[in-house]
């Protein structure tokens, strides 16, 4: 309160232990969690590794924490993890403080979609293999931002690559890559508003990408777009 004891009531810099779980578990309803405050105000929450590695812990903090301020009712930030071993089981040991300013941008929107420069620091610690990291680097080209989503896909043992695009005329899409492997797995794209395509083809999915790079280049040049291999 003010020191007349009127005005906004004062926010609490602590993380609640019951924010984080309830955050995790709108992204993963049927991981184990275990979530504590600590006396300093942070909370050290166990993951399951797998899920951790989804949510981007050891390979992009900032945008793993934005995924948890998504759901809870405050921004975080990671100040910490480790990776361990709980009857046999691997975790990571998370620790969270709270942002004393506004949440990060929202991971679902353009503003909070992460730009890498590098296929490597696409994938971090996923496996990629020499012709997935070549479309990812041809993505990164083609103005697309491509980042690991938070979840495996829906077809299997897979991570998947986003490919959003700077601009939703271009090509979109999403790459699934073998988790044990890093061998690409398939791919469903579309032409800004199109239909959307399945393709088992790396070949397919590289020409597509090769469209894009060089309707990109020709936009940031102000020359006029070729026709999209895409849209024929």
């Amino acid at each position: 309160m003010s020191a007349s004891g009127k005005g906004c009531p004062v926010i609490s810099p602590e993380v609640r232990a019951r924010d984080i779980t309830a955050a995790l578990r709108a992204l993963y309803p049927a991981a184990t969690l275990r979530c504590r405050a600590n006396p300093d105000g942070t909370a050290e929450v166990r993951i399951p590794a797998l899920c951790a590695r989804y949510l981007g812990v050891g390979r992009d903090g900032h945008h793993a924490a934005a995924w948890i301020s998504v759901h809870a009712p405050y921004g975080v930030r990671i100040t910490g993890y480790d990776w361990v071993t709980v009857g046999g089981r691997p975790f990571a040991m998370v620790t969270l403080a709270r942002l004393e300013y506004p949440k990060p941008a929202d991971p679902r929107t353009s503003a909070g979609v992460p730009a890498y420069a590098t296929a490597g620091q696409v994938t971090g610690g996923w496996p990629a293999n020499r012709p997935v990291t070549g479309l990812i680097t041809l993505a990164i080209g083609a103005g697309c931002r491509p980042h690991v989503a938070p979840q495996r896909s829906p077809h299997g043992r897979r991570y998947r690559v986003c490919l959003w695009h700077v601009d939703p005329e271009l090509l979109h899409g999403v790459i699934d890559v073998m988790e044990a492997s890093g061998r690409f797995a398939g791919a469903w794209y579309s032409w800004g508003r199109g239909p959307e395509r399945r393709t088992g083809d790396l070949g397919e999915i590289r020409r597509q990408l090769i469209s894009a790079r060089g309707l990109h280049r020709a936009a940031a040049a102000g020359g006029i777009r070729p026709a999209a291999e895409g849209r024929r």
